[in-house]
């Protein structure tokens, strides 16, 4: 399992990632919504950690502040990758955002594991990147994807293509450019380090034209990642990663597993 949300060569069990980045809490004593906070991401990333069927834990939830003091934002995912590391023995999903951050990464993860060659044999952290707009990758995510795979680590691009504004509407048109941005960004990390272990994945969504913003949830866009990721295992033979990344669900409760199933 290396590759984001969902992956094939893990036999006949169920193997999922679990962490989506949410600002907001729902407190079912109070009925009510708010800000998360230090324990409640905590205590997230320890139900990822106890729930067998997870493999990889990210940080389900954004915290804004460690204890009475704010976290810069430029420093959350450093912050998020030492929660990961405390509290998780799981691989861990920190989004870093520079190259500098990688190397604060890997430090962390040499401490955890013990050694370099340990770490790179037994992860602890992943990260993927994004294109920002069809067929473009800001500097920042090159230079994170080149400094992972510089240094021996998996670097995945992962697509978010919103169906109707960044790609085309109909699913043929989508899957192309999605598998367009994955296939430029292997190729030219492979260019750069020949042997880099290169991944892709998506997450499709869908823009609700009634101006009622972007829908994760539409078969349309389920279909995008699942088309995508059959292309990837029967004419590359490589895995890829897929998965809903944002429940439209109105209630907490049973629809919104229907709608991961």
């Amino acid at each position: 399992m290396i590759n984001g949300g969902v992956a094939y060569n893990v036999g006949d069990r169920i193997f999922c990632k679990f962490g989506a980045i949410s600002p907001r809490f729902y407190d079912w004593e109070s009925k009510s919504v708010r800000e998360a906070t230090e324990e409640d991401l905590i205590n997230s990333i320890r139900l990822g950690n106890a729930v067998d069927e997870i493999g990889m834990v990210g940080c389900p939830l954004y915290v804004k502040k460690i204890g009475i003091k704010d976290i810069d934002p430029n420093f959350t995912p450093i912050i998020n990758a030492m929660f990961l590391a405390k509290y998780t023995t799981k691989l861990g999903n920190s989004e870093v955002n520079s190259a500098k951050q990688v190397k604060y990464l890997i430090e962390m993860g040499v401490l955890v594991k013990g050694s370099l060659e340990n770490y790179k044999k037994e992860l602890c952290f992943f990260t993927a990147k994004e294109s920002i707009s069809p067929l473009v990758l800001d500097r920042d995510a090159c230079e994170v994807l080149i400094a992972l795979a510089k240094n021996g680590l998996p670097a995945a691009m992962i697509p978010m293509p919103i169906m109707g504004a960044g790609v085309p509407v109909a699913i043929a048109g989508a899957v192309t450019v999605n598998n367009a941005e994955i296939l430029a960004t292997m190729t030219a990390l492979r260019c750069i380090v020949p042997d880099a272990m290169v991944g892709g994945g998506s997450m499709a969504s869908y823009m609700d034209m009634r101006g009622k913003g972007i829908k994760f949830n539409v078969m349309d866009a389920l279909k995008v990642d699942m088309i995508a990721a059959q292309v990837f295992e029967e004419l590359y033979g490589l895995d890829y990663g897929y998965g809903i990344y944002s429940s439209d669900s109105k209630m907490l409760g049973i629809d919104i597993l229907i709608e991961r199933i």
